[in-house]
């Protein structure tokens, strides 16, 4: 239903042989790339936590975090635990995080709500290491003080800029 949206592009198709060529010669194989990401992912999430000073969301096996992903739950001070920031304005907060990283920070990490919080998602990748965390970490610490503060009920959201 949705194959023909105007235009047709097969290029994407062409560089597959020479991707799958870059993750066995630079890379070292399928193996390789899966242990340097699960391995990243679990100092990015302590590096992460220990900024933020917050928890990572893990099972009773501690496997959760086999997929290279974790989340982490952000430092707000919610009402629900004697603070201001309050559930209802969870959808604006969303978006003001999401507009701050993208036209401040020039970077973005994914949020959502989960269990009465709103949480981070890290997901280690070929291309990272750990000074990309240490900086998701301040930018995310940076962040939620300001959420704290209340800037996201004052502020005005701006169009990110596509330059």
């Amino acid at each position: 239903m949705y194959e023909w949206v105007g235009t047709q592009d097969n290029e994407q198709y062409l560089c597959v042989p020479e991707a799958i060529k870059w993750r066995e010669q630079v890379c070292g194989g399928e193996e390789a790339i899966y242990e340097y990401n699960n391995t990243l992912l679990r100092k990015a999430t302590k590096i992460v936590v220990s900024e933020l000073g917050t928890e990572t969301l893990e099972n009773e096996e501690g496997t959760l975090m086999d997929c290279t992903m974790s989340f982490v739950r952000l430092p707000l001070n919610l009402e629900k635990d004697g603070g201001t920031v309050k559930a209802a304005d969870f959808g604006t907060i969303l978006t003001f995080m999401g507009q701050t990283m993208a036209s401040e920070y020039q970077s973005y990490v994914a949020t959502s709500v989960f269990q009465g919080g709103i949480w981070c998602r890290l997901s280690a990748q070929v291309y990272l290491d750990e000074d990309d965390f240490v900086f998701a970490a301040k930018m995310l610490k940076e962040v939620c003080e300001r959420v704290n503060k209340g800037e996201y009920l004052t502020m005005v959201l701006k169009p990110v800029s596509r330059a």
